[in-house]
């Protein structure tokens, strides 16, 4: 797996983060995995700084080859919960070559 984040975003309400899943060297097929995923000091990120709950939207960017993908695909979207700072998902049926975008949000006010 290979994660890819930015401390930055072009809107002050939610972050993005992509992980995918590459070959290792002389590996062509593997079957699907779930990847659990644990996000650290999300205190630091100005619109969860008091969260007790983050939103988290997956979107799956399957491996098109070369073949334009009109649009992601959405997987679900989860409300998790916060605690020390950190939030822990499951991204499940996990392939070769394919990403997944986490977009980051607060939770609506009630």
């Amino acid at each position: 797996m290979v994660g890819l984040g930015s401390y930055k975003s072009p809107s002050p309400t939610s972050g993005q983060l992509l992980i995918g899943r590459m070959a290792l060297p002389g590996e062509s097929s593997a079957p699907s995995t779930a990847v659990e995923v644990k996000l650290e000091g999300l205190n630091k990120l100005t619109f969860l700084k008091d969260a007790s709950r983050v939103r988290v939207q997956i979107d799956r960017i399957p491996d098109s080859g070369e073949a334009a993908l009109p649009a992601p695909v959405r997987v679900r979207t989860s409300d998790v919960k916060i605690v020390k700072n950190a939030a822990e998902l499951t991204v499940k049926d996990v392939r070769l070559h394919e990403a997944f975008l986490l977009t980051l949000s607060a939770m609506p006010k009630a």
